[in-house]
Formats: C-alpha cells, structure tokens, sequence
C-alpha cells in the first residue's frame, strides 16, 4: 500500500524548495509541454539505510530507496546519533560549528531545556535550524520498546530515538527514513512528518517522483536507468500477476500460426488495462495525499470510476480468452464473463478446475460480485464523497458505498479480512464509508490476484498451435536483461506498493 503523507495545517514553511526550470535542451518546445509541478520532496533517513548502490544489476530496498532519494526533485538529509561518520565533506561554520555535506546534526547541550540547535547542509548551504525538546524526554520512561535491555539503556535509546524524530520536524521533513522500534510503538505520533521503514518509504517517494514526471527504476552516482511512463506501468502490471508470461505466450503463437491477431490483442488489452488501472491509482493517492477539499472530493470519485472500470474490463478480458481457450464457441463468445452463472456453468463442463474459482461462496465468486456490484453502481446511484473531519487537524475524503449493492460488497469486505482492512467503516446500519486510497488498494491486490490464478489456470497449452514449454517468467522468455530485469521489476513493484 502507498502510505498518506502528514498535513502541515497550513503552516508555511521557509524551507520549501522547488524544482529548477525545465531542461533547456528538451526538444518539445510546445505551450503545453509540462515542468516539474509539485516542490521538492523533504526526506530524512537514518544513515544505515542510505546505501548507494554499487552496481544496478542486484538491489535491495535500500539500494533502490537511495537512488530515489539522490535525484534532484528530493533534498534529502542523513542522520546518525553518533553524527556523520569520519571523512564526511564539513564546513565551518561562523559561530564555530559545523557542518556536514548531506547530513544534519544537532548542537551540543547548551542548558536550554527545551530546545537543541540543529543544522543541515546540502550544495555546501548550511542552514540552521531547532529541534524542539518537548517530547523526547518522556520517551525515557514510555517502556514499549527495548525492553529486552537494561533499563538504562533502554531508556536511552528510545530516548535518542524521540530526539531523531524532532531532528526531522526540526528540518520540517515531510518523511524520516528509520527502522527505529520506538517510533512506530510510542503513544506520540508527529502530524507533519511521517515516519516510515523502507519498503513503505519507496512507495511514497515513488509516488511523488511519478508525479513530477519521473519513472526512474535504480541510480548510483555514475548510471541512471530511467523508463518512460507507458513502459514503467507495463512492467509492473506483469511483475504483478506473473502468471500472464505463459498465458500471453501461448495466445501470441496461437495468433502467429493462424494468422488472426485477436488473440495476441486480447492478452496485450489485459496488460494495458492493468498498466492503465495502476496509473489511475497512481491519481488517486497523488489527490488523496493533497489537502482535502471539493475539489480532490470530485477527483477522487473519478480516478475511483476509471480504476473500477479498467480492472473489471481486465477480468472481462480474462473470460473471454477463456471461452476461446476452452472453444465454447464464437457465437457465444459476447456471454463470456466471470459473473455470468450460465457461462460458468459452461466452463465448468469443459474445465472443472478453472470453474471451481467462482464457485459458491469462494473468494472468487465474492470478488467478482463486489466488483461488478461496483461497476454497476456507475449506471445507477453515482459514488458519493465526502469531507470528514477526523481531528481539529485533519480532514480527509472519504466516499460512500452504494446502499442498494451494500450485500455483495459487505460479503466481498468480510471475504478478504473485513472492514478495517478496507479502510470501511458502518456508522449507521447498511451505509458504507470507505477510504479511498486503502480500498483502492486491498482492491487491487485482491484483483490482480484473482486474473494471476485465472490466467495459471486457463489450460492455454491446449491451443492447437502453441509450442511447449511456455515461459513462464522473463528469463525463461530471454527478456531478463532489458528493461524485465529482476532489478527492474523488483524496484518498480516495490515503488507501487503492491
């Protein structure tokens, strides 16, 4: 899932930076070409996990997070308890401080109680700052992490802990970077800054650098390896439902040999669908982490009827390869759909084991009647959004559930890990509220697995000219060396959170 970034409440910040102009030597010289449009994005990281990558052939997380982090659209600062590590670049400062390349640092106790002096520099810019202390000492006696240390000790490291986090509101970072125990246990939660581990880091980086345009999959100081948009999201929907390798193998030779493209069409429809569902959800979570307003309201309800129609329009296209797969007939081929009982049953006289996934009260069947519950509320009652009000501070968009489908969705919600999972809430009986961007979420992963299982079960072998063994992942496909590589894929599923 792609986290939610904290609300500033309109406090103005006089650290904001933005983007220099666009590139002098791009070619599109046209009134409507676009430039980066959202200011630079504020990070804060533990310096253990900044790890620049050394080669980009095999990555982990915190390779891939760092070579989001070192582009330029991001200001991105390290922190250590200890302080920067020897050989770090210093300048010295006029009140005889100093300062560190990349990193922030906090002053020496000066015998102020509630407030450290901090500073952070980047581009040889030392910048001072204030670390407020009105928090960090009650970490000390908030026993809920480092309990298996001595007491002591314990006490000091969440107390280091609480000050790191008011190091990051100090710089008014819109994340810090940590695996720091004590931050996601304490009773405390910062409202500007939003602490993350890594995995969860990538995805909101990614988010934004997609939102400026930018679909960079792993960098180090010498190589970047950037992908275009349509690219990017194909990959991600393939590495997402792995399955589709084998099944848009065999329509492609199957295609080939009898010389009708439709086939090979049906299974590229599938993937673009997919591609085109995710870069629709990409808006939402890009809206839904906007301050909230009539405006995002209208945005969310929409970019919520696209995902809805183009996964549904994935699984549809699943059925009809399917009904072609099991040779059903083409004159019936426009019955072909997963929640058309009639046609069900007819796959089921051909293939048992693909039918039985919607088979009464199976995860399949309660998905597929959820989601066509939701589709069909497009031609009836319209989603309804609105603006809660969930604390002084923060208002967020959430929509209603169409009351006259509340069955099929209630049944889909209670299938796959019940409403709190869906970011579903029932304040009155029979009427829904759902948070956008968690439902879009649990909705995709419950999707695309739904069409991986489908497509691992269509017997496509059985094509009269497909051409045994199937690939059935990139490498075996000789695609592992190109834009399907392991790191590629792992760094895009990885920056879409799925």
């Amino acid at each position: 899932m792609i986290p939610r970034l904290g609300q500033h409440h309109g406090m103005l910040s006089s650290h904001i930076e933005w983007p220099d102009d666009p590139d002098p030597h791009d070619s599109d010289e046209s009134p409507f070409a676009g430039r980066a449009p959202l200011r630079k994005l504020r990070v804060m990281i533990d310096g253990a996990l900044y790890r620049v990558p050394a080669e980009l052939l095999r990555v982990g997380p915190e390779e891939v997070l760092t070579g989001l982090l070192m582009h330029d659209n991001v200001i991105c600062f390290r922190y250590a308890d200890d302080g920067p590590p020897p050989g770090t670049t210093a300048y010295e400062l006029t009140d005889g401080g100093r300062a560190y390349e990349g990193w922030v640092t906090v002053d020496p106790p000066d015998g102020r109680p509630d407030s450290r002096g901090i500073v952070f520099c980047t581009g040889r810019r030392p910048v001072r700052g204030t670390a407020y202390m009105d928090k960090h000492r009650r970490a000390r006696d908030e026993a809920v992490a480092y309990t298996d240390l001595p007491p002591k000790l314990a006490a000091d490291r969440r107390e280091a802990d609480a000050l790191a986090l008011q190091v990051a509101l100090g710089m008014d970072a819109d994340l810090f970077v940590t695996e720091r125990p004590y931050l996601y246990l304490s009773r405390g939660r910062s409202s500007r800054t939003k602490v993350l581990r890594t995995l969860d880091a990538i995805a909101i980086v990614g988010l934004y650098l997609r939102a400026q345009g930018v679909y960079s999959v792993i960098r180090n100081r010498e190589a970047h390896f950037p992908m275009r948009r349509g690219g990017y999201f194909a990959v991600g929907a393939m590495e997402l439902m792995p399955a589709v390798w084998r099944w848009s193998a065999a329509c492609h030779q199957e295609s080939e040999a009898i010389g009708d493209p439709r086939l090979a069409e049906l299974a590229g429809a599938l993937v673009q669908r997919v591609a085109r569902a995710l870069q629709a959800r990409d808006e939402l979570h890009q809206t839904v982490n906007r301050a909230a307003s009539n405006d995002t309201r209208t945005a969310v309800l929409s970019t919520l009827d696209d995902v809805v129609l183009l996964l549904l329009a994935a699984v549809e296209v699943s059925a009809v390869v399917a009904h072609q797969v099991l040779d059903l007939g083409e004159r019936h081929q426009h019955l072909a759909g997963w929640h058309r009982q009639e046609w069900v049953k007819r796959v089921r006289e051909k293939n048992k084991h693909l039918a039985a996934l919607l088979a009464d009260r199976t995860p399949g069947c309660y998905l597929v009647k959820g989601l066509t519950a939701l589709r069909d509320s497009l031609h009836a009652e319209a989603l309804r959004g609105f603006l809660s009000a969930e604390s002084p501070a923060r208002t967020s968009v959430l929509f209603a559930l169409p009351a006259s489908r509340s069955r099929e969705l209630s049944a889909m919600i209670d299938c796959f890990g019940g409403a709190p999972a869906w970011g579903v809430r029932e304040p009155h009986p029979g009427e829904l509220y759902a948070d956008p961007g968690v439902f879009v979420d649990q909705l995709f992963t419950r999707v695309l697995g739904f069409l991986n299982v489908t497509m691992a079960r269509t017997p496509v072998e059985r094509l009269p000219h497909v051409r045994s063994p199937l690939p059935d992942s990139p490498e075996s496909a000789g695609q592992e060396l190109n834009r399907y590589s392991e790191t590629s894929r792992m760094s895009i599923r990885w920056q879409l959170g799925l």
